[in-house]
């Protein structure tokens, strides 16, 4: 009696779930499949457990998820492996605000591990559209992306070969690619979707609806093939986009009346300062300030850096210190006083003048036109053991990831090109080929 009694408990409660639950889907980020995923797993650091579930045609993923940044992620991930060219797209319906940075979006890794090779493509809670991709194991992530763009939107992650493109439309239809970028991942990859809260302490709980994976992948346009490998032309790598501005303020390169500012001749080179004053350089100006301190409110000149001898070509802040080159000596400044630059330690190069500046973890990078980039300690003043060969070396900016991206100068018969190092000198993916004629370089908030 008791085993029919105990036959009969269980049908009913079988009965009793299937009625509720319908036609529903659910796995933890221990269990198997959902969906079109074959397995849900909790990567990286993470507080309580993820999941993903799946009912009339809607993914719903929780995820406690560190983030996706830095050098290892932590992540819940609805995932199934692939081999060769894919793409996976979907609209992202819904995301809770646990944090700043909490996402959710689609992704393409090659390892379930925090520190992999990875490109996502997905939304912040309410500061828009972002690409975050890492392009080599326990490396730096980048990411871009559009603030003004928000969900519900539709995102999409193509692969073809090494080639990874981001992109994303508002119905679906009509695509606008948001970057392409060339990783080295292995032929069978995990694609899937990606959620984090950005704090292990809550779980987030974003939607997404219309998540189709399929091998019929266009081949990127600009796209090129030879025995160099593969190669996006400059025009295809960005999008073209016009660029709003404004006139911040204007000045007068001769003479300082009421009412006008003067500004140099011939400005090569800016740099500013976490609490907006300006500084730059000019190889010639007509009052012999080869460096100069500007407001950042209006514009007005604060003080002269240096004046007459050799051109300034660089300059560069760090914290309360600035840094101008002048050929082959590379002045030290203290900014106790913003405004008025106090003269401190001077660099001496061994060879070649300085053409670019750039500082990253307290020491000092200097592209030089003997061909080199070299790097000083910042207290000590003393070269590093680091240093890389890199002929036409120009301006140089560093980015949030700790990498630099350098300008490759133009000369008669070869074009210019803005290259991709980390801080050891070691050549990475995403450089820019054939820029006609580059001449300084910055980066968006974003890094």
């Amino acid at each position: 009696m008791r085993k029919t009694i105990k036959a009969v408990t269980v049908l009913t409660l079988f009965t009793l779930l299937f009625s509720v639950c319908g036609s529903m889907m659910y796995a933890d980020a221990t269990e198997s499949s959902v969906g079109i995923f074959s397995g849900v797993k909790d990567i990286g650091k993470t507080g309580k457990p993820g999941s993903v579930t799946y009912k009339d045609g809607i993914y719903t993923i929780k995820s406690s998820g560190d983030n996706i940044w830095w050098n290892a992620d932590g992540l819940t991930m609805g995932y199934t492996e692939m081999e060769g060219d894919m793409e996976i797209c979907a609209r992202v319906l819904s995301l809770e605000k646990t944090a700043q940075f909490a996402k959710v979006g689609v992704m393409v890794r090659e390892k379930l591990i925090p520190e992999s090779e990875h490109i996502y493509v997905g939304f912040k809670p309410t500061s828009g559209i972002e690409v975050v991709w890492r392009s080599f194991e326990k490396g730096q992530s980048r990411a871009e992306g559009d603030d003004l763009i928000l969900f519900p939107y539709w995102i999409k992650l193509a692969r073809y070969k090494n080639i990874f493109t981001a992109s994303c439309s508002e119905d679906g239809k009509n695509w606008e690619k948001l970057t392409a970028v060339e990783i080295d991942m292995a032929q069978k990859v995990y694609i899937g979707i990606a959620c984090v809260s950005n704090t292990t302490g809550s779980v987030t709980t974003a939607k997404l609806d219309n998540v189709i994976i399929n091998r019929d992948v266009q081949v990127p346009t600009g796209l090129s093939e030879s025995s160099g490998g593969i190669k996006y032309s400059t025009d295809v790598n960005y999008p073209d986009r016009k660029l709003s501005y404004k006139v911040s303020w204007l000045g007068n390169t001769f003479g300082n009346t009421k009412g006008r500012s003067w500004i140099q001749n011939n400005v090569e080179a800016m740099s500013v300062s976490a609490d907006g004053y300006i500084y730059t350089n000019s190889g010639w100006d007509e009052g012999g300030r080869s460096a100069s301190v500007y407001s950042g409110k209006d514009g007005s000149p604060l003080g002269r850096i240096s004046q007459g001898g050799e051109p300034a070509k660089a300059v560069a802040v760090s914290g309360n210190s600035l840094y101008v080159a002048k050929s082959i000596n590379i002045f030290s400044y203290k900014l106790t006083d913003p405004g008025n630059p106090k003269a401190g330690p001077v660099f001496k190069l061994d060879g070649g003048s300085a053409e670019g500046l750039a500082c990253y973890n307290n020491q000092l990078y200097v592209s030089c036109s003997d061909g080199n980039i070299k790097v000083f300690d910042l207290k000590t003043r003393k070269r590093t053991k680091v240093t890389w060969k890199l002929d036409r070396a120009g301006a140089m900016v560093v980015d949030k990831a700790g990498t630099f991206w350098i300008i490759q100068r133009k000369t008669d018969g070869k074009k210019g090109n803005i290259l991709h190092y980390s801080a050891e000198g070691k050549l990475l993916s995403e450089s820019i080929a054939d820029v006609d004629n580059p001449a300084a370089i910055t980066l968006d908030a974003s890094g």
